[in-house]
């Protein structure tokens, strides 16, 4: 195999599936916990950050969802078959990474301003990278454009509605131009927590 060849799977070693067992239990266990959403303590913090169009305690638990889904997934398929393989769980792991770093960097906002802005600026990457992809996507024939013209039509009115939320909360930045640099939120998240918190 040369440097440029990427093996396509990797056999575990029992003291690896062993491990990953463990990690795939404390995974499974915050995979459970994220199935309902249990609304914030009456008068805590989160919950007087909510604002209209903004419920950043949603936007919280729908990144921890994703960040668990992903990694139970992994670790589950890992345990089951016995094997690595290495791209396919790179890119699953990513996306666990980056919505459980996206979580604690709108949670570690020093102020309900920031928080929301946070919030904002990550439901606005959502929105506008799914209006991105969707204006990429090939149109085959007349019911596909139907389709396509009501999504489009949905995420603009979610960018409006992002948009309004933006401009109550004294933002001068367009959500057209708003978005989260992933690279440094976890950095920022690696930064802050060590790895026994």
């Amino acid at each position: 195999m040369t440097h440029h060849e990427i093996p396509s799977r990797l056999t575990v070693s029992p003291q690896s599936l062993k491990r990953l067992g463990r990690m795939a239990d404390a995974a499974a266990s915050m995979q459970e916990r994220t199935r309902t959403a249990t609304a914030p303590a009456p008068g805590s913090s989160l919950a007087a950050d909510r604002v209209e169009g903004l419920d950043v305690d949603g936007t919280v638990w729908y990144l921890m969802c994703v960040a668990a889904e992903h990694l139970d997934f992994a670790l589950d398929s890992i345990k089951a078959t016995g094997c690595m393989y290495p791209s396919a769980y790179t890119t699953v792991a990513r996306t666990a990474l980056i919505g459980a770093s996206n979580a604690l960097w709108v949670l570690t906002g020093s102020s309900r301003a920031e928080r929301r802005i946070r919030a904002l600026r990550v439901r606005a990457n959502d929105v506008n990278d799914q209006i991105k992809a969707a204006r990429e996507l090939p149109i085959l024939d007349d019911a596909q454009g139907e389709t396509h013209a009501e999504y489009m039509s949905r995420l603009e009115k979610a960018r409006a509605n992002l948009e309004r939320v933006g401009t109550s909360l004294g933002s001068t930045t367009p959500i057209s131009s708003m978005g989260v640099n992933q690279t440094q939120v976890v950095k920022f998240v690696a930064d802050r927590y060590d790895d026994d918190e």
